[in-house]
C-alpha cells in the first residue's frame, strides 16, 4: 500500500488512492512506494531473474562488431544515438548503464562515454572490457565533479522512490545541454511482453509514467520538455509472440497479435529536457 503525501513526480499534493496505487490528479502519474526497495546487486546474481538473463547478454554485446551492436540496440537507445550525433555533443552520462549496450555504441559517436552502474557485477564486468564505469548511483553522480553534455537515464526512473526530486537535482546542480529519460509505455507493453508483465510490480518497479507525468515532472526554468513514443521493433514483436505461445500463456488475441506484429505499438516514452540557447 502506498503511503505519502505528494506526489513523487511533481510534487502536487492532489492525490487519490485507486486499487491499491497513489494516482496524482494533476499529473496523472500513478505510484506504489515499498520501503524495501529491489537489491540490484544481488538480482544481477539471481539466475531466475530478468537482470541476471541482461547480464548472460553483456560479453556479446562489448564484443561484437559496431555495425552488429548497432542492430541489437533498443529503438529508444538508437533514437538517442542519432541526437547525440546530429547535436554535436561532446560527452555524456548514462545513469543505471546496465550491460553497457548503449554506453558502447554511443561512445563510438562521441569523444567521451560515461557510465555509473549500481551492480557490482556489472561495474566489475564491464570495465574488464575496457569501459569507463564507476559503482554508484545518482548520489554519487550528483557528489561528482563532472558536468557532461548529455545525460541519460533508461529504464531506470520507474524503479525510484523520489524520481522528481532526482531529476530536479540533476538539471539543478549538473546544468546538462540535453537530459533524455526512458520509461516503459506500461499499459500496452503489459499485454504483449508477459516477460516486462511479471516484473512491472514492486519492489521492481515502482511508479508507472504518462507523457504528461514526465513532462510535469521535468520543468524546469531554462529547459525545452517534449515527450516521444517510441514503438517495438517488428522482429521484435515476432519474438514477444513466440516466447507467450511457450508459456503457453497469452494476455492479447490473435487479431491484436496481428495488427501488433503489423504495426507495432508503443513500448516506451522518451522524454527529453533540452536547455534552451
Amino acid at each position: 500500500m502506498s503511503v505519502a503525501n505528494q506526489c513523487i513526480g511533481c510534487g502536487s499534493q492532489s492525490l487519490a488512492l485507486v486499487q491499491g496505487r497513489t494516482v496524482c490528479q494533476d499529473c496523472s502519474l500513478e505510484f506504489d512506494i515499498h520501503e524495501q526497495g529491489l537489491n540490484y546487486a544481488s538480482a544481477y546474481s539471481d539466475d531466475e531473474s530478468l537482470y541476471a538473463q541482461h547480464f548472460q547478454s553483456l560479453d556479446r554485446f562489448q564484443a561484437e562488431s559496431l555495425d552488429k551492436l548497432h542492430s541489437s540496440l533498443l529503438p529508444f537507445e538508437a533514437s538517442v544515438c542519432d541526437l547525440m550525433g546530429a547535436n554535436e555533443y561532446k560527452s555524456i552520462v548514462d545513469l543505471g548503464c546496465g550491460t553497457g549496450r548503449f554506453l558502447r555504441a554511443v561512445g563510438a559517436v562521441i569523444p567521451s562515454a560515461k557510465g555509473y552502474e549500481l551492480a557490482n557485477t556489472l561495474v566489475d564486468r564491464l570495465k574488464w572490457h575496457g569501459r569507463n564505469v564507476t559503482k554508484g548511483g545518482i548520489d554519487e553522480f550528483l557528489a561528482a565533479p563532472e558536468t557532461p553534455d548529455a545525460i541519460t537515464l533508461f529504464e531506470v526512473v520507474e524503479h525510484l522512490q523520489s524520481p522528481g526530486y532526482f531529476m530536479r537535482q540533476i538539471l539543478e546542480i549538473k546544468s546538462p545541454k540535453m537530459l533524455a529519460i526512458v520509461v516503459p509505455e506500461w499499459a500496452t507493453r503489459r499485454t504483449f511482453d508477459l516477460q516486462f508483465a511479471s516484473h512491472d510490480v514492486p519492489p521492481n518497479h515502482l511508479s508507472w509514467w504518462s507523457p504528461q507525468a514526465l513532462k510535469s515532472m521535468l520543468q524546469c526554468p531554462g529547459y525545452t520538455i517534449r515527450v516521444q513514443v517510441i514503438p517495438e521493433k517488428r522482429m521484435s514483436m515476432l519474438k514477444h509472440f513466440v516466447r507467450n505461445l511457450r508459456w503457453g500463456s497469452n494476455s492479447a488475441s490473435w487479431l491484436q497479435w496481428f495488427k501488433a506484429i503489423l504495426n507495432p505499438p508503443v513500448f516506451w516514452l522518451l522524454a527529453i529536457a533540452e536547455k534552451n540557447t
